[in-house]
């Protein structure tokens, strides 16, 4: 097989150049995969505009939320980290979080692992290939993805899983029982899922506050939300201040409140003031503002929920690939090639979701 096409940066704001990198060394407990499609999100673009405060090394290839297909595997790597048997063709997926296992949050907390104290971060799905050898990364998770479910939409797990784990945090300790109201506060590709995770999980109303009409709102109606309040009102209109805002949405769930707020990038303080006494917040981060003095007195909960672990990412798949079919995730996605003209298009903040496709054949219909 030929060398791997990428796209790498030589750093912050450097133009993207494709060039060609030298195909690895296949060891024993290591996987070669075609990369179908990945997402660009927006860790990808922190990084490329200089605003990550993390370790790296340039020149980068960026990319963490890639969906693939087994071309070659070492002799040891029979199986994924559920069990399933492994073989060339199988559609995977290999979260980028990488947990060291080693640190006291690990050892003690490993169902928080995404809080582990000396994590890697798997990069480089901005290719047509990848390369991870298992036995260098003992705590990286590798996921056969179903038969069935399209490469593209298989991008779209890890921005799901992050709103899931969320919805699933609330319901474990009993603020998200069945037929609740749920807000999503916030704009995005994330809070989009959201309103898809929070009725596949029974919400009983799913109502959106924040983000402009189009195409985030309107999405998020197609998608099934009952009502949307946006962030920008008609221009004959003025734009409601967050007070009004918050009015808006208690008015629209019936005058006491919401059962849960699900908080993406939005004033936390605004998003607790959207509740019912005795209601629920889950906070995707990240977080601003202090919270209201009335806290204590409205007996409200506060969840944070940061990103996912990678014990978290096979409900999400599952539930994302049940779910195909009921809810518009095609339309969210905007396609780049991988290209340097495709890549500085997908980083352009234009699109909801930009995705690069480096194998438009295998991502599915």
């Amino acid at each position: 097989m030929s060398d791997i096409r990428a796209a790498t940066f030589a750093g912050p704001g450097a133009p993207p150049v494709i060039g060609m990198v030298d195909r690895p060394r296949l060891g024993r407990r290591a996987a070669l995969f075609a990369i179908g499609a990945c997402g660009v999100s927006d860790t990808d673009l922190r990084i490329l505009r200089g605003a990550w405060t993390g370790a790296l090394s340039w020149p980068l290839t960026p990319g963490h939320e890639a969906a693939c297909v087994l071309e070659e595997m070492g002799a040891d790597l029979t199986e994924d980290s559920l069990g399933n048997p492994l073989k060339p063709g199988a559609k995977i997926l290999i979260p980028s979080c990488v947990p060291c296992l080693r640190c006291a949050v690990c050892l003690h907390h490993p169902a928080q692992a995404a809080r582990c104290l000396n994590p890697v971060h798997l990069r480089g799905g901005w290719a047509d290939r990848g390369h991870v050898d298992f036995a260098e990364f003992p705590g990286a998770r590798l996921y056969r993805l179903p038969d069935d479910m399209p490469l593209w939409l298989a991008t779209l797990t890890e921005p799901f899983t992050t709103a899931l784990r969320g919805l699933r945090r609330a319901q474990e300790i009993g603020h998200f029982p069945p037929g609740a109201t749920v807000v999503i506060h916030g704009t995005g590709a994330i809070a989009l899922l959201a309103v898809a995770a929070a009725l596949e999980m029974g919400a009983g109303r799913a109502i959106v506050a924040g983000g402009p009409e189009d195409p985030f709102l309107r999405l998020c109606r197609q998608f099934g939300a009952e009502a949307t309040i946006g962030a920008n009102a008609p221009e004959e209109t003025p734009e409601e201040t967050p007070e009004e805002t918050i009015g808006i949405v208690r008015e629209t769930v019936g005058g006491l409140g919401a059962d849960l707020v699900l908080n993406h990038g939005g004033v936390t303080a605004d998003a607790l003031a959207m509740l019912r006494d005795g209601g629920c917040c889950v906070d995707l981060g990240p977080s601003s503002g202090p919270l209201p003095t009335d806290f204590a007195a409205r007996d409200l909960t506060l969840i944070g929920s940061g990103a996912q672990a990678p014990a978290d990412v096979p409900a999400g798949i599952q539930m994302l690939n049940r779910a195909r079919g009921r809810y518009p995730f095609l339309k969210m996605l905007t396609r780049h090639p991988l290209t340097a003209a495709g890549v500085a298009e997908a980083i352009s903040g234009k699109a909801l979701k930009a995705m690069l496709v480096a194998n438009p054949d295998i991502i599915g219909p």
